[in-house]
């Protein structure tokens, strides 16, 4: 049986597509310790870029209030130091702009938890999603591996309140590595002006991702900015009516386009007449619009079946190879 190749962006042998744009010039101001950041804070700052944002970043000692409150999303990374950045940030924990935080010595000072209740522990490159139906989840299940051997640490903390916790460390079953608050959300301190996320980089955390990270990160911006969707998960699969394969038919070079409406794993299947398949795919979907193609010009003349299974759709069809 001849292969079917599909012509996606390549990273490491691994299948993925490229993060579509999701923002059209929103305002990311990145808050970190020293200018130029690290690699890791490099990586972040081209990721919200590739999402659509507009990014300022400011070293620690050179934030003031005003231009902290002053974007749409506030990001902090663990590089600063808690008591310098409370420092030049007095009104921090007041901002009514969504925060997203993994500088974990804040998460007491911001009101997420009691004194003390954060944390920094040694990992093996897992987290372990335990509420899979939160959009923050990026549709991912259970232990998932979220960054390379090289990054050791992640952060984490002991939150309070009515706190929604999406996953929780790998290691340590107490800590949360990925938390969240509505706003008008009752927190250890306080309630939340705005929506805020605990989130478990850390220093050089980023730079280490694997794609599943990646799509978290992703789908913690999307909800803090509160542009995932606000359905709840559908239990039953069903077939979604937006996805569409053209040329159809073809010599066979073909485009798929379709919507999912989570960061989510996707499967696609191929298959011949006789129901032998001849292309099995996982990869990674951003919400919104997505595109690949695939080449099936190797492929005899004939008809095949495709079908996409997500997280909540299954849609299917036909492609018919000519020549």
């Amino acid at each position: 049986m001849k292969k079917l190749y599909i012509l996606l962006l390549v990273v490491q042998g691994l299948f993925i597509l490229s993060a579509n744009a999701q923002f059209d010039g929103e305002k990311a101001v990145f808050i970190i310790a020293y200018v130029p950041g690290n690699g890791s804070e490099v990586a972040v700052e081209q990721r919200l870029k590739e999402l659509g944002m507009e990014v300022v970043v400011f070293a620690q000692n050179e934030a003031n209030d005003e231009v902290a409150a002053g974007g749409d999303l506030l990001l902090i990374s663990s590089t600063v130091g808690s008591p310098q950045l409370f420092g030049v940030l007095p009104g921090l924990a007041s901002y009514e702009i969504p925060v997203i935080s993994w500088e974990p010595a804040l998460f007491d000072e911001m009101g997420f938890s009691a004194k003390g209740g954060w944390g920094i522990g040694a990992v093996e490159g897992k987290i372990t999603i335990v509420d899979p139906e939160h959009q923050m989840a990026a549709g991912l299940d259970g232990d998932v591996v979220v960054a390379s051997a090289q990054a050791t640490l992640f952060g984490g903390g002991v939150p309070e309140g009515d706190v929604e916790i999406v996953a929780r460390s790998f290691t340590n079953a107490d800590t949360a590595v990925i938390f969240c608050y509505e706003e008008g959300a009752s927190m250890a301190t306080g309630t939340a002006p705005a929506r805020r996320v605990g989130f478990f980089f850390l220093d050089e955390v980023a730079e280490y991702l694997t794609d599943e990270g990646w799509a978290l990160f992703d789908a913690a911006v999307q909800w803090a900015m509160g542009l995932l969707p606000e359905t709840s998960v559908i239990s039953n699969k069903s077939q979604h009516s937006e996805i569409s394969v053209y040329p159809n038919p073809s010599s066979g070079i073909f485009e798929l386009r379709f919507v999912s409406n989570y960061f989510q794993k996707v499967e696609i299947h191929i298959t011949n007449v006789t129901g032998q398949e001849v292309l099995h795919r996982v990869f990674t979907a951003n919400y919104g619009t997505n595109y690949f193609s695939f080449d099936a010009s190797e492929l005899k003349e004939g008809l095949y079946f495709y079908s996409v299974l997500m997280r909540d759709q299954i849609a299917g069809g036909k492609i018919l190879i000519t020549e």
